[in-house]
């Protein structure tokens, strides 16, 4: 019976390895190869999109949604163990959702998107992340709910940005989170408007 339960797990385990095309505007692509709503992603890569471009897809490992804006780059490695690792943001805009469907399957287990600078641990909400590779800046807009913004080099270095305040990491920012920004309704419409959840 211990080897059947664990034998179940494992196939659990590897079936929630892979992420689901929920929607597609423009050019998308993983290594090259383009992408098209509906289709199931099963290997690790580097997502891709083009100019007015927005891919949403469903990562089942980490129980969340994840929209990535145009001109953006995420690196989706699907066979880390470690949740906060799973999605690394490399350049431009995407904003996480948790999945309310099966949030309680991961109850207690951190996961979120990551980047060079920065990384945010959550446990289910709604943020968005902007990422400029040329000034080596991360800033977090958090939509719902809350997110531990942590620095990559300093883990010391972290903050609990809630619901509709900005933070920023890195570049013009700093080299350590500085103060948090409380943002009015109309920056946070802004936001949801260039990112939404399509």
């Amino acid at each position: 019976m211990k080897y059947l339960l664990m034998t179940l797990f494992f196939t659990l385990s590897l079936l929630a390895q892979d992420a689901d095309v929920l929607s597609v505007r423009g050019y998308i692509s993983l290594d090259g190869s383009v992408l098209k709503k509906g289709m199931k992603i099963k290997k690790s890569g580097l997502i891709k999109t083009g100019v007015a471009s927005f891919l949403k897809i469903r990562n089942n490992s980490t129980s969340s949604i994840i929209i990535i804006g145009p001109n953006s780059e995420m690196k989706l490695d699907l066979k880390e163990e470690d949740l906060t690792k799973q999605n690394i943001l490399q350049k431009g805009l995407a904003r996480w959702i948790s999945d309310k469907i099966t949030k309680k399957e991961l109850e207690g287990k951190e996961r979120g998107i990551r980047t060079k600078q920065a990384v945010m641990g959550i446990r289910g909400t709604d943020y968005i992340v902007k990422v400029t590779p040329l000034f080596a800046e991360t800033e977090i807009i958090v939509m719902d709910g809350a997110v531990n913004f942590s620095s990559q080099t300093n883990t010391k270095d972290q903050k609990l940005v809630n619901k509709h305040q900005w933070g920023g990491l890195g570049g013009r920012f700093g080299n350590q989170i500085g103060d948090l920004i409380d943002l009015p309704k109309d920056t946070i419409k802004y936001f949801d408007d260039i990112i939404p959840n399509i």
